[in-house]
C-alpha cells in the first residue's frame, strides 16, 4: 500500500448499500475515517471490515458540526473529503498514485486547498474543494455546508486528471425542513435561505419554496451567491403555479441577470410558447442562441471556467429544436 499523508474522513448514516463503492474506488488508503451519524443497516460493521477507523457521531442536525467532529479523529493534516454516493475516477494509474501527486503538487506551490472536478451529471458538473489543510480551514453552514479559512486567505489549485462521479440517493433527504430548522435561529441568513427554496422545490413541496426565494431574493445585493438560479427556480415555481406572467418576469431576470444564462433561457422561451406566444419565444432565441456561457472567476486566481447548469441548454441542437416550434 502507497503510504499517503492523507486522511480520509466521511460521515455517513444508513449506507450499506452505497459505501463498498465509494470505498472500492479509492483503493487503499493509510488513513480511513468513517463516522456513523445513527445507522441501522450495519454501515459501521460493513466499514470496520474494509480496514476503516470507525466511530459514531451523535447526530445534532448540522452537518458542518459533523463533519468537524469527524475530523478530529483524523491522523494527517491533509483531508480528502468523500461522500457514500461518490466515486472517484482517476484518467490514469491508481487512485493512491494520483492523490500522492497532487499533495506534492499541492505542498511545492504551497496551497492549502485543492479544488477537482465533481460530475452530478454527463451534463452537469462543476469544480468542488476536495482536498485541504485541517488546520488552515473550519466547517461553517448546517446544511451544504462549507470550508472557509481560518486566518488569513489561503492559497487553492485546482487538479486534472480525476473527477468524482456523484450518484445521488433515491431516499428523501429532508433538507427543507432542517434549513427552516435552522432559520428558526438565525431568520434572513441567505445561505438557509437558498437551500431551504431549492430543497423543497426538489422535494416536490413548491408552494413552501416560494416564500423563501422571495426572502433570499429580497435580501442582500451583495450575496449574489446563486441570485440568477434562484430567480430561474422562483419562475419555474410560479409557472408551476399558474401565475405565468410573474413568472416570465423572473425568468427573464434570471436569464440576463448574471450575463447570458442559457439555462434560465430555455425555461423562458418554453413558458412562452405554453402560452401561445410564438413571437416572443422566437424573440428571445434569437438573442440566446450561439450565445457562449458565462465564464466565473475560478478561487484558484485569473484561471476562468464556463458554470454549466444544464449543458443541453447551451447547445446548437436545443435551439434549433425550440425554433421549429416556435415556427
Amino acid at each position: 500500500m502507497l503510504k499517503l499523508p492523507l486522511s480520509v474522513v466521511m460521515i455517513v448514516r444508513d449506507e450499506a448499500c452505497r459505501l463498498p463503492g465509494a470505498l472500492a474506488s479509492l483503493g487503499a488508503m493509510s488513513d480511513l475515517v468513517v463516522c456513523d451519524t445513527g445507522s441501522g443497516d450495519g454501515t459501521l460493521d460493513l466499514a470496520a471490515a474494509v480496514g476503516a477507523r470507525v466511530f459514531e457521531v451523535p447526530w445534532v442536525g448540522d452537518f458542518a458540526v459533523a463533519r468537524s467532529v469527524a475530523q478530529r479523529h483524523a491522523r494527517y493534516d491533509w483531508i480528502l473529503r468523500l461522500d457514500a454516493d461518490e466515486r472517484l475516477h482517476v484518467a490514469r494509474g491508481r487512485p493512491q498514485e494520483w492523490l500522492a501527486w497532487t499533495i506534492q503538487r499541492a505542498e511545492r506551490e504551497e496551497a492549502d486547498i485543492v479544488y477537482v472536478r465533481r460530475r452530478y451529471s454527463p451534463t452537469n458538473q462543476h469544480w468542488f474543494p476536495r482536498l485541504f489543510r485541517a488546520d488552515r480551514f473550519r466547517w461553517v453552514s448546517p446544511l451544504h455546508e462549507r470550508l472557509v479559512p481560518v486566518g488569513e486567505r489561503r492559497r487553492a489549485i485546482a487538479a486534472s486528471g480525476a473527477v468524482f462521479l456523484h450518484r445521488p440517493a433515491e431516499r428523501a433527504r429532508g433538507y427543507a425542513d432542517l434549513a427552516a430548522r435552522h432559520l428558526a435561529r438565525t431568520p434572513g441568513d441567505p445561505h438557509l435561505l437558498y437551500y431551504r427554496a431549492r430543497s423543497a422545490w426538489e422535494e416536490g413541496r413548491v408552494g413552501e419554496s416560494l416564500p423563501a426565494l422571495r426572502a433570499y431574493l429580497a435580501g442582500p445585493t451583495d450575496y449574489r451567491f446563486h441570485r440568477g438560479e434562484s430567480h430561474r427556480l422562483l419562475g419555474l415555481a410560479l409557472a408551476a403555479t399558474g401565475e405565468t406572467a410573474e413568472a416570465i418576469r423572473h425568468l427573464v431576470e434570471g436569464t440576463l441577470g448574471d450575463g447570458m444564462r442559457a439555462e434560465a433561457g430555455a425555461d423562458l422561451v418554453r413558458l412562452h410558447l405554453v402560452r401561445g406566444e410564438r413571437a416572443e419565444a422566437r424573440r428571445w432565441i434569437g438573442r440566446i442562441a450561439g450565445v457562449a456561457p458565462p465564464r466565473e472567476r475560478a478561487p484558484w486566481g485569473g484561471w476562468r471556467r464556463p458554470y454549466l447548469l444544464e449543458a443541453p441548454a447551451w447547445r446548437t441542437s436545443t435551439w434549433r429544436a425550440a425554433w421549429r416550434r416556435a415556427t
